[in-house]
């Protein structure tokens, strides 16, 4: 991170970092990004970039990142803002020495089979601590898996078969279904689940390290994949639950921090059943899929304002006493501001379009889908090659709900406009 006279860097790492990109070009930062994607405007907002390859693709084999980029990681801030499969460093050995020996601070994370924070054990110590429930979940040992058929046939339970190194809901099947989808290496990482029935959402936090701030919540949007039928598919929020599960949630946020000192942006997943219980699903330590909304809705009721992001605040909690003088607010002042105004208002929508067919893409066509105040964003280069069933772009705007039939709608049809843009 240069002087105080010149732009402050941030390097971002993650599968996808557009949003978070936008997040730190809005407080004036320097950017550096890497990751998977490369779309053009995950590029256009960021000083330098790198494309990355994981390692778990076929043929993998380490990018040849720029010269300029490497350099400018050194004595930058290093953040992990998006969800890799297993190990979150799939980064090539060149860069591996800089990141350890250069930045001025990094949020690398454990991997996620070894972190306390994906230990179910830990999990559940931390629901019941908050007076929430956690599902019953075993390893994916033999025992486990006759137990759990046992279980299926005897009461007609339903089980999951989890990959905790996994995020976006790759990796996660029923069990029935795992026979005939192989279970993948590294089996520390696989567990059995008890499936909960109800609604999923998404609560976004900021810490100091010290204390908490619950920023919003968002309800999760899914989609099926075979064999997996919970890959994420989008957001909607924020939105309001009620006084007694949001002061539930602001206490879980608190009990975690105090529990482990975690600082920066994190996101809490959460069930809530039939009966109004919230269950403690997972933890993600940094930027989430529904980070934006959050962000778009802090700024639309001036809580952030010009200058202002939660990539910038986030990095102000982290580092202090390198970041303390940055425009960004301070936890303490963030939640000064949301006191003055708690009134959530319409949501925003965030849909991720996975492609119906393979071919190249048509940016002309593509911007067809950007109506009645839907923008897209994540956008593949003009002519692009596409693969069925794989993330095409993504619908982000502002809307009553999207169970209101206008705006399902909308919504609709503005996802068939994006993909009949493959060519």
């Amino acid at each position: 991170m240069k002087n105080c006279s010149s732009r402050p860097t941030v390097t971002l790492v993650g599968a996808s970092v557009r949003a978070a990109a936008q997040s730190a070009k809005r407080a004036n930062l320097k950017v550096v990004g890497f990751d998977l994607f490369g779309d053009s405007d995950c590029r256009a907002a960021c000083d330098q970039f790198v494309l990355i390859t994981p390692q778990e693709q076929p043929g993998f084999c380490d990018p040849l990142p720029r010269h300029d980029a490497v350099l400018s990681v050194a004595n930058s801030l290093l953040l992990f803002v998006g969800g890799f499969s297993r190990d979150v460093c799939s980064l090539s050995s060149t860069l591996s020495p800089v990141f350890q020996s250069t930045v001025l601070h990094s949020t690398v994370p454990q991997s996620a089979a070894g972190s306390k924070q994906q230990d179910p054990h830990f999990l559940e110590r931390l629901a019941s601590a908050v007076g929430m429930k956690f599902p019953r979940t075993l390893p994916s040992d033999d025992a486990s898996r006759r137990h759990v058929s046992e279980r299926i046939t005897s009461t007609g339970e339903r089980w999951l078969c989890k990959d905790v190194s996994s995020s976006g809901g790759i990796h996660v099947r029923w069990v029935s279904d795992q026979q005939s989808t192989p279970l993948r290496q590294h089996s520390n990482s696989i567990c059995y689940q008890q499936w909960i029935a109800g609604k999923r959402f998404g609560a976004s936090y900021l810490s100091d390290g010290n204390e908490s701030v619950m920023l919003g919540v968002c309800r999760s949007l899914h989609t099926r994949k075979h064999p997996f039928p919970f890959v994420y598919g989008g957001s909607l929020g924020p939105v309001s639950l009620t006084r007694q599960q949001t002061e539930t949630l602001g206490r879980l946020g608190d009990t975690l921090v105090a529990m482990t000192a975690l600082t920066g942006l994190f996101g809490i997943d959460v069930i809530v059943d039939a009966q109004e219980n919230l269950w403690l699903l997972e933890i993600n330590p940094r930027w989430t899929a529904s980070s934006e909304l959050i962000e778009r809705d802090l700024i639309r009721r001036s809580i952030l304002q010009q200058h202002e992001s939660l990539i910038g605040s986030a990095c102000k909690c982290q580092v202090p006493k390198i970041c303390g003088e940055w425009r960004s607010p301070s936890l303490a002042e963030l939640k000064r501001r949301l006191s003055h105004n708690n009134q959530v208002i319409n949501p925003f929508v965030k849909k991720v379009v996975f492609a119906r067919e393979t071919g190249t893409l048509d940016r002309d066509a593509l911007s067809q889908a950007e109506t009645n105040g839907i923008t897209c964003y994540d956008l593949p280069d003009h002519g692009a090659p596409i693969t069925k069933g794989h993330p095409l772009c993504s619908l982000i705007g502002s809307t009553q709900s999207l169970c209101q039939g206008t705006s399902n709608m909308r919504l609709r049809n503005s996802v068939r406009l994006a993909q009949a843009a493959i060519r």
